[in-house]
C-alpha cells in the first residue's frame, strides 16, 4: 500500500515514543483501584459495605449488578474466545444484531465505508456508542460510529444495553446503547499477536498490540499501541462473485430512440393526437467479441469479476493512553487520549458509466446510430461505457481520527460524588482516485472529431493515448466530523425508605456537533466519468441538555427508577423525555423488570445537508414494465439530503425476568417494544417506481429514462430523505447459562435467542404500513449457543451461530426462500507456564457456503453481505504475552 504510508510511519514513530516514555515512569508502588464505568467505593471504616457499580444505562451506582434494563456485558474472557479481531465483528455476531451489521463493500456505497452495530435491526442511527460512558463522533454526519476506528487492545469489555435510554443519553439512543470500556487497570507490560487467514484466497490479517501500565502511590498510567493489517478480498477468489457481469462495456452500448415505422408501408406511425411514434432501446456495437457472453437483449458485457475487490487492503494503527492521578484525598483527575489512524486501497473495475453524445454529433456520424432505423428527431445517445483505456480505477483513503477528555471528581458532604468533564473528538477522511476517471466534455467533444470512438477495441491507437493522458483526472473527497462535549453532574442519597437509601442523580451537558463533505470543484459539476459522490454539503447544531435520574428502593424487594432529560436543539427546538423503570425481586432468584420511556432524534446533520450521493441498484421500471420487463441492472440512483426534515419521536417498554434456579444456572427472558414516528430514510427506489405505476407519483422524484423518453429504459432516479411515517418493532429475547465447577476444572454453557414479532414500517410517505420481517436482511430470528471446557491449563470453546430464513428479493417472475445459515466455531487455547497463552481456532469450520440469493443475477449481491461472511473457513492464532 502507497497512499498516506509516510503519515503512517511518522504516526507509528511518535506512538511507540509515548509508549516508551510511559514505560520510565514504572515504579513498584502498589495499584489503585478505579474504573470509568465500574468503580468501586470503599467505606470509611473497618466494616466493609457492600460493593456498589456504575453500570451503562444509570448515572447512579448500586450493589445489584442486574437493574430495571437489560444489558448484556461481553468482558476480555468472552472477546478472546470469539475468535473475531475487530470490535465491529464481535458485535456483528451477537444474537441481539437480528440482521447483522453493516460494512461497506464498495467504495460508492451512499451509507459510507464504514463498520458499525444495529441492535435488534432497529437501524445503526438509532444505537448510540459511547467510549467510557461518552460520546464517539459520528461518521461523515451520517450518524453512526465507525467501529473500525477503535483499536480492540484498547477493550476492557464491552456493555450492550438492549433498551431505549433517551432519558439517560438524550439522542441516538431510541434503540439501544453500547458501551466500550477501556483498560484501566493493568500494571506491567504485555503483547498481544494475532494472524488468521481464509481458505479461500485473500483475506489474510496481521494484529499486533501492545499494552503497557504503571502505578504509583498517587497516580496510574496506562498505553496501548495496536496495529493490523489486511488483504483484500477480489471477486475472481471467490466462486460466486467470479462472473460480475455489467451492460457498461468495451466497445459501449448505446442508446437511441428511433421512430417506429409500419412494416409494410414504411410509413410512420403515429398516435391518436398525430404524433410520431418512437421506441427507446439499447444497442450493441458490432465489435462486440462474440466469445462475450450478452446481457439484457443482446447487449455487450463486461466482467467485472476478474479485477474489482469486494474488501480492500486496509492498514490501522490506533492508541490509545489513560491517566489518573490523586490530587488529594478527595478530588482527583483524570484523562483519556486516544489516536486512530486507518488507510483503505480499494482496488476496483475500470469505471463504469454513461455520457451523452448530442443529436448534433449523431448527424454529423451515422455510424454511431447501431440500430440501423432512422432515429427520431432531436435524439441524444446515451452511452455505457466502460473506462479500460484509463486502467483499474483504485481508491485511497486515510482516516485520522483524534480524541482527547480531561476531567475531575470528588466527593463532597456525605456519600455524594461529584464529576466534572470536557471533551474533544474529531475525524477526517481524505478519499482520492489517481487512477480511473476522466472529463466527460473532453472526451465527448473528442467523439464528434473522430479522436475517440467508444465502440474501438484496439487500445493501442495512439490517438486514444493522447486524450487519456489529456482527459484523466483525480477527484477528491474530504470528510470532517467535530464533536465537542461538556458535562457535569452529582450523585448521592438524599433520603432513606424501607427498601434502603434512595439516591438521585443530576446534571447539566452540552455537545456541539460538527460535520463537512468537501467535494472537488469539478466533480460537483457533473463533468467527471463516474464520479462516486458529486455535492459538497456540512452542518453543525449544538445541544444543551439537563437530567436528573431518581432511584428509589420503596422495599427491599422494589426498586423504582426514574429519570427525565431536556434537550435544546439549536436547529430542531426542545425536547423533554421521561423514563420510568422498576424491578421486584419476589424471591432470591427472581427478579422481574420493566421500563417504559420516550424518545427523540433528530435528523442526522447529513440526512439535512446531503448535496447528493450517488450509487447504483438493480431495478425494475415498474411503470414500463410491459415494454422492459427485466430488472435493469446498475441504475443509477441519488439519494439528496431535505432541510425540511422533522425529528423523529418515540415510545419504547421492555419487560422481563432473570432468574437462577440453582447457582450454576441462569436464565433470561426480556420482552421488547419499540413505536418511532416519522422516520427518517431515504425513500427506497424500487417503491417509488412502484408508487409510479400505481398512480401515486411522489413529490421529489426524479425519473429519468433515455432521452427524456417515459417508455425508454430507465436512466437514473432520484430520491430524497423523508419522514416516511411510522414505524413498529416487537419482540423478545431469551438467554441461558450453565457454569459448572469440578476441582481445578470448569464448564460452561450459554445460549442467546433474539426473535422479532413484526417489523413493520412505511416505504414512502403516504403508504400504509408493511411488515418486512422475514425479507432478505431481516431474518425473524438467530441463535448463538457457545461451550468452553476448561481443564486445568487448558481450554476448549465451541460455538454455534443460526441466523433464520429469509425470502429472496422478489420478482415479477418468482419468489423463494434463503435456507437458515449454521456454522460452527472452535478455539483450543493454552495457558503456558510462561505467563502467557497461545490460541488456534478456525470459523466456520464446516466451511459451509451461506445461501445465495439467485434473483440477483451475478456479483456479491447474491451475499447478504451483513449477515455472511465472504470468508468461508478462517484459521486463526492468538498469543498473548504478559512481558
Amino acid at each position: 500500500m502507497t497512499a498516506g504510508s509516510i503519515p503512517l510511519r511518522r504516526g507509528i514513530t511518535a506512538l511507540l515514543i509515548s509508549v516508551t516514555i510511559c514505560s520510565t515512569m514504572q515504579t513498584s508502588a502498589q495499584a489503585q483501584s478505579s474504573d470509568a464505568a465500574i468503580q468501586k467505593t470503599e467505606p470509611s471504616n473497618n466494616t466493609k459495605a457492600p460493593e456498589r457499580f456504575q453500570v451503562t444505562g444509570s448515572r447512579i451506582k448500586r450493589t445489584d449488578v442486574e437493574g430495571v434494563s437489560s444489558i448484556i456485558q461481553i468482558d476480555q474472557e468472552a472477546i478472546q474466545k470469539s475468535g473475531v479481531s475487530t470490535v465491529g465483528e464481535l458485535l456483528q455476531n451477537m444474537a441481539v444484531s437480528i440482521d447483522g451489521s453493516y460494512a461497506s463493500q464498495t467504495v460508492n456505497d451512499p451509507r459510507g465505508n464504514v463498520t458499525h452495530v444495529n441492535l435488534r435491526g432497529l437501524g445503526p442511527e438509532n444505537t448510540l456508542v459511547l467510549l467510557d460512558g461518552r460520546r464517539l463522533p459520528d461518521e461523515g454526519g451520517l450518524g453512526v460510529v465507525d467501529l473500525s476506528m477503535i483499536p480492540m487492545a484498547a477493550v476492557e469489555r464491552i456493555e450492550v444495553l438492549k433498551d431505549s435510554a433517551s432519558a439517560i443519553y438524550g439522542s441516538d439512543a431510541t434503540g439501544g446503547v453500547v458501551n466500550i470500556i477501556s483498560k484501566k487497570n493493568f500494571e506491567g507490560s504485555a503483547f498481544y499477536a494475532r494472524a488468521s487467514r481464509p481458505q479461500a484466497k485473500g483475506g489474510q490479517q496481521t494484529q499486533f498490540s501492545y499494552v503497557n501500565g504503571v502505578v504509583g502511590s498517587n497516580y496510574r498510567v496506562l498505553a496501548a499501541l495496536s496495529h493490523r493489517h489486511a488483504e483484500p478480498v477480489f471477486y475472481r477468489d471467490r466462486a460466486w462473485t467470479r462472473e460480475g457481469i455489467s451492460s457498461f462495456s468495451i466497445p459501449a452500448n448505446i442508446g437511441l430512440t428511433t421512430l417506429v415505422k409500419n412494416p409494410e408501408t414504411g410509413l410512420v406511425e403515429t398516435d391518436d393526437q398525430g404524433n410520431a411514434l418512437t421506441k427507446t432501446a439499447y444497442y450493441a456495437s458490432a465489435n462486440c467479441p462474440a466469445d462475450l457472453p450478452r446481457v439484457g437483449r443482446g447487449l455487450c458485457s463486461y466482467n467485472y469479476g476478474n479485477t474489482a475487490a469486494f474488501a480492500p487492503e486496509s492498514q490501522d494503527l490506533g492508541f490509545l493512553g489513560n491517566i489518573d492521578y490523586q490530587i488529594n484525598d478527595s478530588v482527583s483527575l483524570y484523562s483519556t487520549l486516544r489516536a486512530q489512524q486507518n488507510e483503505n486501497l480499494w482496488n476496483m473495475a475500470p469505471n463504469a458509466g454513461s455520457f451523452t453524445i448530442p443529436a448534433s454529433t449523431l448527424l454529423l456520424k451515422p455510424s454511431l446510430n447501431l440500430s440501423g432505423q432512422e432515429l427520431a428527431p432531436g435524439t441524444n445517445a446515451v452511452v455505457r461505457y466502460r473506462a479500460l483505456p484509463w486502467g483499474n480505477r483504485t481508491w485511497e483513503e486515510i482516516n485520522q481520527g483524534f480524541g482527547a477528555s480531561v476531567g475531575l471528581k470528588g466527593d463532597f458532604a456525605q456519600d455524594w460524588e461529584w464529576n466534572v468533564s470536557g471533551a474533544q473528538s474529531q475525524s477526517r477522511k481524505d478519499s482520492r482516485s489517481p487512477r480511473g476517471f476522466f472529463l466527460e466534455d473532453l472526451v465527448t467533444n473528442n467523439i464528434g472529431n473522430g479522436n475517440f470512438d467508444p465502440f474501438e477495441t484496439n487500445l493501442a491507437d495512439p490517438k486514444l493515448a493522447a486524450l487519456v493522458d489529456q482527459a484523466a483526472y483525480v477527484p477528491t473527497t474530504v470528510n470532517e466530523t467535530r464533536l465537542r462535549s461538556f458535562d457535569a453532574n452529582a450523585t448521592g442519597d438524599i433520603f432513606e425508605l424501607p427498601g434502603g437509601a434512595a439516591a438521585l442523580a443530576v446534571g447539566a451537558s452540552q455537545f456541539n456537533q460538527f460535520y463537512q463533505k468537501t467535494i472537488d470543484d469539478i466533480s460537483q459539476t457533473g463533468n467527471v466519468f463516474g464520479v462516486a459522490e458529486n455535492k459538497s454539503g456540512g452542518g453543525e447544531r449544538t445541544v444543551n441538555a439537563v437530567y436528573a435520574e431518581l432511584e428509589m428502593p420503596i422495599f427491599k424487594q422494589l426498586d423504582v427508577q426514574i429519570a427525565a432529560r431536556h434537550d435544546q436543539y439549536s436547529d430542531f427546538g426542545s425536547t423533554t423525555n421521561p423514563k420510568l423503570g422498576m424491578k421486584y425481586r419476589p424471591w432470591s432468584r427472581l427478579l422481574v423488570r420493566g421500563n417504559v420511556g420516550t424518545g427523540f432524534k433528530a435528523p442526522t446533520l447529513h440526512q439535512i445537508y446531503n448535496g447528493g450521493s450517488i450509487g447504483s441498484a438493480n431495478l425494475y421500471d415498474t411503470p414500463n414494465l410491459n415494454n422492459i420487463p427485466e430488472r435493469q441492472d446498475e441504475v443509477k440512483v441519488e439519494t439528496y439530503g431535505n432541510k425540511n426534515l422533522q425529528e423523529e419521536t418515540s415510545l419504547g417498554y421492555n419487560a422481563g425476568l432473570v432468574a437462577d434456579p440453582f447457582d450454576s444456572l441462569s436464565l433470561t427472558v426480556d420482552y421488547w417494544y419499540l413505536k418511532i414516528n416519522d422516520i427518517v430514510r431515504p425513500v427506497d427506489a424500487q417503491k417509488a417506481l412502484d408508487a409510479a405505476a400505481a398512480g401515486q407519483p411522489l413529490p421529489g422524484i426524479d425519473i429519468i429514462h433515455v432521452n427524456d423518453d417515459s417508455t425508454g429504459p430507465l436512466e437514473s432516479i432520484r430520491v430524497p430523505t423523508a419522514n416516511l411515517g411510522r414505524s413498529e418493532d416487537s419482540g423478545y429475547d431469551l438467554s441461558g447459562e450453565y457454569r459448572l465447577k469440578f476441582g481445578s476444572n470448569r464448564l460452561s454453557l450459554s445460549s442467546d435467542y433474539s426473535r422479532k414479532i413484526y417489523s413493520k414500517t412505511v416505504p414512502f410517505p403516504g403508504a400504509e404500513q408493511i411488515n418486512v420481517l422475514g425479507d432478505r436482511g431481516h431474518p425473524s430470528w438467530r441463535m448463538v449457543q457457545a461451550g468452553n471446557l476448561a481443564l486445568g491449563n487448558q481450554s476448549f470453546t465451541l460455538r454455534n451461530s443460526i441466523i433464520g430464513k429469509q425470502r429472496k428479493t422478489p420478482t415479477p417472475e418468482q419468489t423463494g426462500t434463503l435456507a437458515s445459515f449454521s456454522t460452527y466455531d472452535a478455539q483450543y487455547a493454552w495457558s503456558h507456564p510462561w505467563n502467557g497463552s497461545v490460541a488456534l481456532g478456525a470459523l466456520n469450520i464446516f466451511n459451509k457456503d451461506f445461501p445465495k440469493d439467485d434473483t440477483e443475477r451475478t456479483g456479491d449481491l447474491q451475499r447478504v453481505s451483513e449477515l455472511y461472511s465472504a470468508d468461508g473457513r478462517l484459521f486463526y492464532v492468538n498469543i498473548n504475552q504478559v512481558l
